[in-house]
């Protein structure tokens, strides 16, 4: 239960470390929708696997015979930690299928993209024009 919640807090801190340097990075570019976009798509694949492996782990730990007895051995302390266990990992299912649902759409919304691209690419080259 323990190992369960230091890697939650240590992605925690990943994720709060990773969108800082993409804020400072996407002020100093270019073009910052551009690098907006491809972190997104980047933290999506990483995400993957970062929070769905945690969180099967954090499920077949809190729910195996030894972590049901470490809930009800007696002790408020034990059960107030898989009380925050339980929070983390009902967090850590939401993202999951939130993020199963993004990467299964990927390709949907990669057409999508792409189609705003064009049609942005084709209103730059009439204001060109006139």
């Amino acid at each position: 239960m323990g190992r369960y919640l230091i890697l939650q807090t240590v992605y925690f801190a990943f994720v709060s470390a990773r969108n800082l340097c993409v804020v400072s990075v996407a002020c100093l570019a270019k073009r910052p929708q551009r690098v907006r976009d491809l972190s997104n798509i980047l933290f999506i694949v990483l995400d993957l696997f970062l929070v769905i492996l945690p969180t099967v782990y954090g499920t077949l730990a809190l729910f195996q015979p030894y972590g049901l007895y470490c809930r009800d051995n007696g002790n408020p302390e034990t059960f107030r930690w898989w009380v925050i266990s339980v929070l983390c990992l009902v967090y850590g299912w939401v993202y999951s299928v939130l993020l199963c649902i993004g990467f299964t759409s990927l390709p949907l919304i990669v057409v999508f993209w792409c189609f705003y691209k064009m049609q942005m690419s084709e209103i730059a080259n009439e204001g060109r024009l006139h």
